[in-house]
């Protein structure tokens, strides 16, 4: 039986390089790689934004002065979960490290480029990316049941199945937090720019929301616009000393940040969008989680409603 094909794409302004690296990869591995190429920075953000391509290969620099491989690096981190693979000319002692903060998944410098070079950092990354984002084992749910297939994060079954564990799991004396969030302004983003836009600010929101939420705790989506958040208990009143005001806040300012989308014509947008969130307090004797999410989301919707019109850059 055929191995499905590597989907990558290239970001190299570099037409020539772009050519002899097309013809190294092609057809020369077991697992063969579909190479496709794009030269500048808008038409590198339309394809990542359809989300098609298994793997990124981008170029440091692009040619360009306004915008470059680690702004490209940045914006895909936020848009796809597909590993991104910074290529570059550059032996900068803080190219690789400057590459890995924005999310990059590897660095690979283009004077290194041969066959089995790539091969392996193109295969590692991938595998690397599964592992992270996979976590199907988790519960032993099957995948269809654990990860939401647009945002990656966990579906409304898994999600509602965590709260019940972390209840359980709440000792005497432990107080734990249940957030409760959703997307203000979205109907009118989603409507204005189309379903496949709105598509895109979910999966921005999502991830924003998992990289300034506390490192253990879970983020799940209940369906449309709305997401459960929470992990295990401190040994502490999280509520009052504040540390809840601040996981929210954080949450709420990286969410504000501005939002680069795609229409469904391929014209870019850059839109702001907002969280409104409601936390609650659960502890050792606290109630059923369906008690729970319901008074989270009376506190969530306590908060301003949304605009008529989508806020737009």
């Amino acid at each position: 039986m055929p191995h499905t094909p590597i989907r990558l794409l290239l970001v190299d302004d570099d037409v020539e390089f772009a050519n002899f690296i097309e013809t190294l990869l092609v057809g020369t591995t077991n697992q063969s790689i579909k190479v496709d190429h794009v030269a500048d920075y808008e038409h590198a953000c339309k394809l990542l934004a359809a989300d098609k391509h298994d793997v990124y290969l981008v170029d440091h620099e692009l040619g360009l002065t306004h915008k470059t491989g680690l702004d490209l690096i940045s914006y895909g981190s936020e848009i796809t979960g597909k590993p991104m693979i910074m290529l570059t000319s550059n032996t900068a002692e803080d190219a690789p490290s400057r590459a890995i903060a924005l999310g990059a998944s590897d660095f690979l410098q283009k004077q290194h480029a041969t066959i089995p070079v790539i091969e392996n950092v193109v295969r590692n990354s991938i595998s690397r990316s599964a592992l992270l984002n996979s976590d199907a084992s988790a519960n032993k749910m099957p995948m269809p049941l654990h990860r939401d297939q647009l945002t990656g994060v966990r579906t409304r079954i898994a999600i509602e199945r965590f709260v019940d564990q972390c209840l359980q799991a709440c000792e005497y004396g432990q107080t734990g937090a249940l957030f409760y969030l959703d997307v203000k302004d979205f109907k009118p983003v989603n409507e204005y720019y189309g379903h496949v836009a709105g598509d895109q600010v979910l999966k921005i929101f999502a991830r924003r929301i998992q990289e300034s939420a506390p490192p253990d705790f879970v983020l799940g989506r209940l369906g449309g616009d709305e997401f459960l958040l929470t992990g295990p208990a401190a040994d502490h009143d999280i509520f009052a000393d504040g540390t809840v005001e601040r996981w929210s806040r954080a949450m709420q300012n990286a969410i504000a940040r501005p939002m680069k989308i795609f229409d469904v014509a391929g014209e870019a947008a850059t839109v702001r969008v907002s969280t409104g969130i409601g936390a609650v307090r659960f502890t050792a004797n606290s109630g059923h989680r369906d008690y729970l999410v319901a008074l989270a989301n009376r506190a969530m919707r306590a908060n301003a409603p949304c605009r008529s019109e989508p806020r737009s850059d």
